[in-house]
């Protein structure tokens, strides 16, 4: 990396903060771009300045520096945390080693530990971003590793394109895909409309096979085991379970992996993932419900991960147009723009006789293509298009006919999706509201907390909220803490110990350093101003 790389220094002694930072100088190739004296003030700077990598004190008032590991890990996956500390107990130790810490400095921090400590990380972070920045080493270094007849025989168990032998069920088994009673989910990853790939249509393949290496990288960072194969222009990632948590797991490190891609490759992906499943004989169809899921993540238009369990109905079983016309078909009307989608219906028309023997197999072919993308919509066709939509679509006059009657259900579908994505994710957003209004007091309310209540995963309900409301959980949850508190201080004489309790604080000097950050003054400052 050309320019030196970000840090942003968290320790609550002022003259620690300044002796540390004095020994950094601009040829260790890091540079200090903020401090903060507690972890709250630290995330703060953390979003601000998108640092590499935030060196902080452990033992600090508030949120001490194993707290601020775990929010920085939630919500800045790919900055790097390193630890100050003068403790060596071994609970300190076993969290930080939790946390993927990148090492620790002990007090009292000398020129020498400062300097081996910085040339060390500089190293990793050289090797780390000529890894993730360079598409030809990432694709170099994963296809000499890459086990193509492993590859293959996983793709033809997920497609059932050919028999799969005993002898590579074996292989696969030994490379970590054994059928001994555990527990699967499919993730599937696709490129969403890189900027590059309208320019250049072999960008999206250029990516894949970086992509898949950053993902496993990820995946196997996170304890997760995984086998993986390129699919069509997907990576299809079966990902077993560890026997704990696995749900949540698996999307800390997915939400991990989008936003190393975005980062490091300027590249915006989504992952559509399956419902667990323990039966080889079930690939198939969480292979559907994970292609399905990557459709929504389409829809949505911005790099996510969405589950099967927010799909409501199986895909149907309908007959397809020829596979190729029918994903055609399907794709620009989920993701093309009208003109894409008007080319798509032409190229289905084209590739019929000009007078179809048997119009009818047409016309249901059609509409199952119709029917297909509504299910990827979570649209009903009766209610966008009217109770007889589709019995017109069966009973065509001609092949112009029915490709103008499906070019108008697409068009319609698609128009009402977007309508519907944008009060969706409202509505999700309007109860979150309603739950930190009615829980802000729990002390112990957290992220994984609510995102249980609501039934969506910590990614989703994050990028809801960056979105909708341009915040973060953290920052909301303390807004409406503190505007309940100001409430109190005006309308009631509680002590501010009880007011801090009412709006979940444990520690009343740590609410009262919140309260004066949001508004300026301490609470007993505030309430003696309204009273004057």
């Amino acid at each position: 990396m050309n320019e030196p790389y970000r840090m942003v220094l968290v320790d609550d002694e002022d003259e620690e903060r300044g002796r540390i930072s004095s020994k950094i100088s601009e040829r260790s190739g890091f540079t200090v771009v903020a401090a903060a004296g507690n972890g709250y003030d630290a995330l703060e700077l953390i979003e601000k300045h998108q640092p590499h990598i935030v060196l902080t004190d452990i033992k600090m008032p508030f949120v001490d520096g194993i707290e601020l590991a775990s929010l920085i890990r939630q919500d800045f996956p790919t900055v790097r945390v390193a630890f100050i500390t003068g403790f060596d107990e071994f609970e300190y130790a076993r969290k930080a080693v939790e946390l993927q810490a990148s090492g620790y400095l002990m007090k009292p921090v000398t020129q020498e530990d400062i300097s081996s400590f910085l040339d060390r990380l500089r190293t990793e972070l050289d090797a780390e971003f000529r890894a993730r920045c360079d598409l030809d080493l990432l694709k170099d270094r994963y296809e000499k590793s890459l086990p193509l007849v492993l590859d293959d025989a996983f793709a033809a168990l997920l497609t059932g394109s050919r028999p799969v032998s005993e002898e590579e069920i074996a292989e696969l088994s030994s490379s970590g895909l054994s059928w001994d009673g555990a527990s699967y989910a499919l993730a599937v990853l696709g490129l969403l409309d890189p900027s590059e790939a309208a320019r250049d249509p072999l960008a999206s393949e250029r990516l894949k096979l970086p992509l898949r290496s950053v993902t496993e990288d990820t995946l196997s960072r996170h304890g997760l085991a995984r086998h993986s194969a390129a699919l069509n222009s997907t990576v299809v990632f079966a990902v077993r379970d560890p026997g704990a948590n696995f749900m949540k797991k698996l999307d800390n490190a997915l939400y991990e992996s989008v936003n190393t891609a975005e980062r490091y490759l300027g590249a915006t992906v989504a992952f559509g993932v399956s419902a667990p499943f323990s039966d080889p004989e079930a690939l198939a169809k969480a292979l559907q419900e994970a292609n399905r899921a990557l459709a929504l993540a389409f829809r949505r238009d911005a790099g996510r991960i969405v589950y099967a369990s927010e799909l409501r109905n199986p895909a149907p079983s309908l007959p397809m147009l020829s596979a190729e016309n029918a994903r055609i078909l399907e794709q620009a009307a989920r993701n093309g723009t009208d003109g894409e989608l008007e080319e798509a219906v032409a190229l289905v028309r084209r590739s019929l006789p000009p007078h179809p023997a048997d119009l009818g197999l047409f016309a249901v072919t059609l509409c199952s293509s119709v029917a297909r993308v509504a299910e990827s919509f979570d649209a009903d066709p009766a209610g966008v298009l009217g109770p007889e939509a589709l019995s017109r679509g069966l009973t065509p006059k001609n092949a112009d006919a029915a490709c103008d009657w499906a070019l108008f259900a697409l068009k319609s579908l698609r128009a009402a999706a977007a309508d519907r994505r944008v009060s969706g994710g409202e509505r999700i957003v309007e109860r979150f509201r309603s739950l930190v209004a009615d829980r802000y007091a729990e002390a112990d309310l957290s992220l994984d907390a609510v995102c249980d209540e609501l039934a969506v995963s910590a990614s989703y309900i994050s990028l809801l909220l960056k979105r909708h409301l341009s915040t973060t959980f953290t920052a909301y949850l303390t807004g409406v803490r503190v505007e309940k508190a100001k409430e109190l201080l005006c309308f009631s004489d509680l002590l501010v110990l009880e007011i801090a309790e009412k709006c979940g604080y444990r520690d009343v000097y740590y609410f009262s350093h919140i309260f004066k950050k949001a508004t300026g003054e301490s609470p007993k400052k505030y309430r003696e101003t309204l009273s004057s």
